[in-house]
């Protein structure tokens, strides 16, 4: 079986491991960028609460880099996934996010990924200072010390 999808890791994001791809590199359509990152609370608090707020700013900054970019249909799939119900200081949890993009016209993911680089790694720096600005402390993998 031919293996068709194709990705690309993401630069220039510190704890937040991003990459970009697609399920059919011959003919690239629908562009994903998938992120995923370990979180830990420096304190207690309502986790739901600051997550939400979290989550609705990150979803308003893609919508804003989409709506700003001709490349992209529109209407896309953003997914962001956090469970604060089991969130503790000293516990990590898992964060991971997911966005589904159609392109206008159809570019190779490669051209894809130059044009969009930037403008990603900035939605994805600016979810690691809210998280950071907001106490509590991301993690690429699960077994990295704290720092």
């Amino acid at each position: 079986m031919l293996k068709l999808n194709k990705e690309y890791q993401l630069k220039n994001t510190e704890k937040i491991r991003a990459k970009i791809g697609t399920t059919n590199r011959n003919e690239p359509k629908v562009i994903y960028v998938h992120g995923r990152a370990w979180v830990s609370p420096k304190y207690e608090d309502n986790y739901a609460k600051i997550v939400d707020e979290i989550s609705k700013s990150f979803k308003h900054r893609v919508r804003t880099m989409i709506m700003e970019d001709y490349l992209f249909d529109k209407k896309h799939i953003l997914d962001f996934n956090l469970s604060t119900a089991t969130m503790a200081v000293g516990k990590k949890s898992f964060l991971s996010f997911d966005i589904f993009l159609k392109q206008n016209e159809e570019y190779s993911l490669k051209e894809i990924k130059t044009m969009i680089e930037d403008d990603v790694a900035s939605v994805v720096y600016n979810l690691e200072e809210q998280f950071s600005n907001n106490g509590f402390i991301l993690f690429s993998k699960k077994n990295d010390a704290d720092k």
